[in-house]
């Protein structure tokens, strides 16, 4: 029946224009602290992956410089997006630490998209969050304003456990930069509740301990 064989193709083709439309609406990535070559960035592209976040700043208050070649062979691998974050030393001056990144990525010539705050436990010494939530909620209203002071794009990284533990649950001094969220369900993009006054999640990382192109890496998503 040329009819109802029409009709099974027009359905075979809406089906796979639908996943493909869906398929192209979910954007995969990884995230970094590690030293990656071009042929690094060429095996994760190869696996699906079309952006990645590289540390610009350690945890203990200083500049990380394998950003500058980690970034350059993203971007010549054909990554479409990359970032960086910074993992913030409660010790230290938000404002400087923010101002100290932004200048050593500019002196560098290291192009990037936008910056996170890595928002979670300081394992550095002498570098943890305070006791007092309540003062790190403060702290991170001061690195929020820093972060406007740049004229660039900045977000947040951070999770509800994280998040509660440092700042709060009601600690919504970030509440108006894009949420970065961490929720290791393996699923790039579901799974969120409302925390800190967020009430949807820009990017999530969905797994915490992957492995990808021989190197043990972050996983995240966004639609």
């Amino acid at each position: 029946n040329i009819t109802m064989v029409g009709t099974r193709l027009q359905l075979v083709a809406f089906v796979i224009l639908t996943v493909g439309r869906l398929a192209g609406s979910l954007r995969l990535g990884i995230d970094t602290a590690e030293t990656y070559t071009l042929d690094d960035w060429q095996c994760v592209q190869r696996a699906g992956r079309s952006f990645g976040i590289v540390r610009a700043w350690h945890s203990y208050g200083a500049f990380d410089t394998n950003v500058m070649s980690t970034v350059a062979n993203g971007w010549l691998a054909g990554m479409e997006h990359m970032d960086v974050y910074l993992f913030p030393c409660y010790a230290l001056s938000p404002e400087q630490q923010v101002a100290n990144m932004i200048a050593n990525l500019t002196h560098h010539n290291v192009t990037y998209g936008q910056f996170w705050f890595d928002i979670e436990l300081n394992p550095s010494p002498g570098c943890a969050w305070s006791a007092d939530p309540s003062q790190n909620c403060d702290y991170m209203a001061r690195l929020m304003a820093a972060a406007q002071k740049t004229g660039r794009a900045f977000g947040v990284y951070t999770s509800h456990y994280e998040w509660e533990r440092t700042m709060a649950l009601t600690c919504t001094a970030a509440a108006s930069a894009p949420l970065w969220n961490a929720e290791w369900d393996g699923q790039p993009t579901d799974g969120f509740k409302a925390y800190g006054g967020w009430t949807k999640q820009a990017m999530k990382q969905y797994n915490g301990t992957g492995q990808l192109c021989g190197k043990e890496v972050d996983l995240d998503g966004y639609m």
